[in-house]
């Protein structure tokens, strides 16, 4: 490994240990769920702010998520779009499995994006890859 490598790895690591990285993943994890859902109800950001009962710049900085999302703000979200916010707790894991929508959102999704599915550190249970799924190991 050059040099350049190993510093980026390193810095990785570190990043990897903060809250922030957590919370920003979080936060993605929300955002791209909310982005599907809207695709899957073929809903504007116009239609989902005026079934909030907001303007369009806050779905626009809701969906960038540069927001304070607060529970309650998550829930009125997810109500909005005829779903429930489901909070659940993962344990820490060995790899990381995104797995691509299919259907008509697939062309919303750029190819490297998608949906994480998580399997807990030490899981022996192993599942092939399909040819829409990218598998990395954390």
């Amino acid at each position: 490994m050059n040099a350049t490598a190993n510093a980026f790895r390193k810095l990785l690591d570190r990043t990897r240990r903060r809250l922030g990285y957590f919370v920003e993943g979080a936060i993605v994890e929300f955002t791209e769920s909310v982005v599907a859902r809207m695709g899957e109800l073929n809903l504007s950001n116009s239609k989902l702010a005026s079934r909030l009962k907001c303007k369009p710049p806050y779905i626009t900085k809701v969906l960038r998520g540069d927001t304070n999302f607060t529970l309650e703000s998550m829930v009125k979200i997810a109500l909005a779009l005829d779903s429930i916010l489901t909070i659940k707790l993962t344990p820490r894991v060995s790899s990381v499995r995104w797995r691509l929508p299919h259907g008509p959102q697939r062309q919303n999704f750029p190819s490297e994006s998608g949906f994480v599915s998580r399997y807990p550190a030490g899981t022996t249970k192993h599942k092939a890859i399909q040819s829409d799924e990218i598998s990395i190991a954390a």
